[in-house]
This record gives C-alpha cells, structure tokens and sequence, in this order.
C-alpha cells in the first residue's frame, strides 16, 4: 500500500491519477472493512466508524465505477467479443 501512495504522488498525468485515486481508495476501504474486527481492537477504527464503513465501501464502488473499463482495458487482456455479452461493458448504450 505504501509504495502504492508513492506511485500516486509521482504521476503527473491527471487522468491517470484519478483512476489511480479511486482505485486505491477502494481497495484500501475493502482491505479495512474485511479486517475492522482487527482495527475495531487496535483502536484504529472506532465502533461508530465501523457501523458507517459499509455505505463508505459502497461510495467508493460508486467513484469507481467510471474508471472501471479504463482499468480492466489497462490490463492488456485480450478484447474477445464472445466471451462477454454486450451488455457487461455499456449497459446504458445496451439498454438505449
């Protein structure tokens, strides 16, 4: 996660780093909701933020979800039509 931050702070490309904020974001909300038993004993979390934590995870899937095909695409997988329908990747232009 630290050399994440790092990577973070060293991009200069704007578009970039607000996939890179968002997916970080997210991963970091998820990693501490799976482990808020661990942070709740630590002292890390408090038991009111913990109670919130669950609409905080779902707020960071909702930031997401932009950048979404931007950061699928940036794997480098293969674009193979069949094997998804044309539904998963617009739903909005599927459903128009």
């Amino acid at each position: 996660m630290e050399h994440s931050v790092e990577n973070l702070k060293k991009c200069t490309h704007a578009g970039a780093k607000k996939v890179l904020e968002a997916t970080l974001y997210l991963h970091a909300i998820t990693h501490v909701l799976k482990n808020i038993e661990w942070y709740i004993l630590d002292g890390s979390v408090s038991n009111e933020a913990a109670a919130a934590l669950p609409a905080e995870v779902d707020l960071a899937v909702k930031a997401f979800l932009p950048y979404m095909n931007t950061a699928v695409d940036s794997l480098g997988l293969p674009k193979v039509t069949e094997l998804y329908g044309p539904i998963a990747r617009d739903y909005v232009a599927f459903n128009g």
